[in-house]
């Protein structure tokens, strides 16, 4: 059974809605250039009425603002051009953007959760998604991101994710989550 990351979480009403209907984690970006951006301030109020993990998105932070942010939250992804130098602790989920083979990945991260999304200039999801077999040489486990919507998530059965991280394929529109979809996702995800 996958567990299932909800990103771009902007609001407390998805919030609730996505912790009753079984989701594990739930994230919020806190990247400005987001179209799902959420202020510190705000996240810390949705953060502050759950029960289950929550995940500070950040890209190209310095490394003393995620320090602070591993201070409020469960866990901080690492969504830019971090390096070794940020592997601080085990509560980081480092981000690798593929195309067409696996990333090189450090060793640095070994302590770390690892999310492979797809490839783009830009940071932040794609709502693309990669060849996800590539993934099926990892000896670990990882989350996978890119593209996912109820319609393809069973697709990932053979790939075996630790997790699946979701955004853009369960929204009405950027920032603002569909329960329908919401609820199918999960319900699916959790069958992988």
């Amino acid at each position: 059974m996958a567990k299932v990351k909800i990103c771009g979480i902007t609001n407390l009403e998805d919030a609730l809605l996505a912790q009753e209907l079984g989701a594990d984690f739930l994230g919020f970006i806190l990247y400005p250039k987001s179209q799902r951006y959420i202020n510190l301030e705000d996240a810390i109020k949705i953060k502050n009425h759950l029960k289950i993990p929550t995940v500070a998105v950040v890209v190209n932070e310095p490394i003393e603002k995620v320090r602070e942010l591993l201070n409020q939250f469960d866990f901080v992804q690492l969504h830019g051009d971090e390096d070794c130098t940020f592997s601080i602790s085990n509560r980081l989920i480092k981000v690798f953007r593929v195309k067409d083979a696996l990333p090189n990945i450090e060793k640095c991260w070994d302590e770390n959760m690892l999310l492979f999304d797809t490839l783009s200039h830009q940071y932040g999801g794609t709502g693309k998604s990669f060849d996800w077999n590539i993934l099926k040489a990892l000896k670990r486990d990882f989350f996978v991101s890119g593209g996912l919507n109820e319609n393809n998530v069973y697709n990932l059965k053979d790939i075996k994710p630790y997790a699946v991280d979701v955004a853009s394929g369960i929204e009405a529109k950027p920032g603002k989550k569909d329960p329908q979809k919401l609820e199918n996702f999960i319900k699916r995800a959790k069958n992988l």
